[in-house]
């Protein structure tokens, strides 16, 4: 199997694109359509290959994957400079504590346990002394948003938390007794990301 462009294996699929036309067209055992084939020794370069398939990949689809990767990368090191700019200047990396051990809650484990929300995270423990019980959370509580965002599949408990520092105040949404509630807490900070 060879991947021009360094393109991730999971773009190719069974359709082809067609140069010419620029539209898809569906294949046959994995094969392009009869009119392409002709072209695509002319074209190999743009192509991606795989045992059975081959995609014309276009010059806008590159520049987009292109930015993608940067894009990420930057990403990464804007993270890896705030963690050095930490570590110089405390000599550690400093994380917003809530005070909490937790199970993620999904659509499925909501729907196995009969739970009243879709997504959020079950408290299992309060740390003593902690922000949360600082706060009054408790075990059996579930949060469901932080700071107005609500936990959902992009938006994870511990994204949300890593976006405020240390001494931030946030409003915690939970659910109590199948009922709604706010809180605001003031974050701590810990070396173990809870």
């Amino acid at each position: 199997m060879s991947v021009s462009f360094g393109l991730p294996p999971l773009i190719a699929c069974t359709p082809f694109v067609s140069p010419k036309l620029g539209i898809f067209k569906h294949t046959r055992a994995g094969q392009p359509a009869k009119e392409d084939a002709r072209l695509h020794g002319i074209f190999s370069s743009r192509h991606l290959h795989l045992s059975k398939c081959s995609i014309f990949v276009p010059p806008l689809f590159l520049l987009i994957c292109l930015f993608n990767r940067l894009f990420n990368l930057a990403s990464q090191i804007n993270t890896a400079q705030a963690v050095a700019e930490q570590i110089m200047h405390m000599g550690y990396i400093s994380r917003p504590y809530l005070g909490i051990s937790f199970q993620v809650i999904t659509p499925d484990i909501a729907a196995a346990y009969n739970l009243p929300v879709q997504w959020g995270v079950y408290i299992s423990k309060v740390a003593t002394n902690s922000p949360a019980s600082q706060a009054d959370l408790q075990r059996g509580d579930i949060l469901t948003g932080i700071g107005g965002v609500s936990l959902d599949e992009i938006h994870s408990y511990i994204n949300i938390l890593f976006t405020y520092k240390p001494g931030d105040p946030v409003t915690v949404e939970f659910v109590r007794n199948g009922k709604a509630q706010q809180v605001q807490v003031t974050l701590g900070e810990s070396n173990s990301g809870s």
